[in-house]
């Protein structure tokens, strides 16, 4: 997804967030699973539903698209899903240097100057791995 903010608001506007692309892409399978378990359970429930909800084949199909090609960033030299597809390139934040009073960072530097380095407050890779242990593979 293009231009997102995950969890980690010290990675801003960013291009395929792996948090938020692995919770969309589980997002639309549950979509898609739920739908086709009303189906099958209630057809007229199912109707009225979809009819309400103005939900079409079509669009059912576009989501079952969207969650089989979902991209979900994977550095294959490292073996990690980086936090998205700029994560990697960027110049590693110098944490040994920095005075401990300048924390947090957001209060003292600008978010423009915090977003070009490696910089995460919060693990959202980590905890989508355990959220959603078995969303990919690797």
């Amino acid at each position: 997804m293009p231009e997102v903010t995950g969890p980690d608001e010290y990675t801003c506007c960013v291009n395929n967030n792996y948090y938020t692309n692995v919770m969309a892409q589980h997002n639309l399978k549950w979509a898609v699973k739920s739908y086709e378990i009303l189906k099958a359970y209630d057809q007229s429930g199912w109707t009225a539903l979809c009819e309400r909800l103005e939900v079409s084949a079509e669009e059912v199909e576009c989501w079952r698209h969207a969650f089989n090609t979902m991209y979900l960033p994977y550095d294959e030299e490292l073996g990690v899903n980086p936090q998205d597809d700029t994560f990697l390139r960027k110049k590693v934040w110098d944490f040994d240097n920095p005075p401990r009073d300048k924390y947090p960072l957001l209060l003292h530097y600008h978010p423009l100057t915090i977003y070009r380095y490696q910089v995460c407050k919060q693990a959202d890779t980590v905890l989508a791995h355990f959220l959603l242990e078995d969303a990919q593979d690797n």
